[in-house]
C-alpha cells in the first residue's frame, strides 16, 4: 500500500509431537497446525533496519492423531483466531515473534525467520 504499510496474506503450517499418559497408557499425540490469514504490518523506518508491528485475523485448523499401537483417534477442528506480531527486517532477512490466540487452550507463541527473493534497491 505504502513505504509505511503494508498488506499480506499468510499461508502457515507447523507440526507438533508430544507423548503422555493417560491414565492407563502412554499415548503418542502428533498435530499438524495450519492458518490462512489476511496480515498488516507497520513499518517504523523506510530503510535500512525496518522494525514493524502488525498482525492478522483468519482461519486456524488443527488436526491431530491420538493413538498408541493401532488403537489411533482422529481429531480434526477449524476456529477464528488472531495474532498480533513484532519483528524487523534489513536487507532480505526477516525475523518476527507472533503470538497467535486461537483460543480453547490452543494459543501458541511462534518465531519465525525469512528472507526475501528478488526486489530490493534499483
Amino acid at each position: 500500500m505504502s513505504d509505511d504499510f503494508a498488506l499480506g496474506f499468510r499461508f502457515e503450517g507447523a507440526g507438533l509431537g508430544s507423548e503422555y499418559n493417560d491414565g492407563t497408557k502412554n499415548r503418542v499425540k502428533v498435530s499438524l497446525l495450519t492458518s490462512y490469514c489476511l496480515t498488516g504490518d507497520y513499518y517504523f523506518t523506510k530503510t535500512g533496519f525496518r522494525a514493524f508491528a502488525g498482525g492478522g485475523a483468519g482461519l486456524f485448523s488443527q488436526k491431530a492423531i491420538v493413538g498408541n499401537s493401532g488403537d489411533n483417534i482422529s481429531v480434526s477442528a477449524s476456529k477464528f483466531g488472531i495474532f498480533p506480531r513484532i519483528g524487523f527486517e534489513t536487507g532480505h532477512f526477516r525475523m518476527s515473534a507472533i503470538y497467535d490466540v486461537v483460543g480453547a487452550n490452543a494459543n501458541y507463541l511462534a518465531f519465525t525467520v525469512g528472507f526475501f527473493v528478488g526486489g530490493g534497491k534499483k
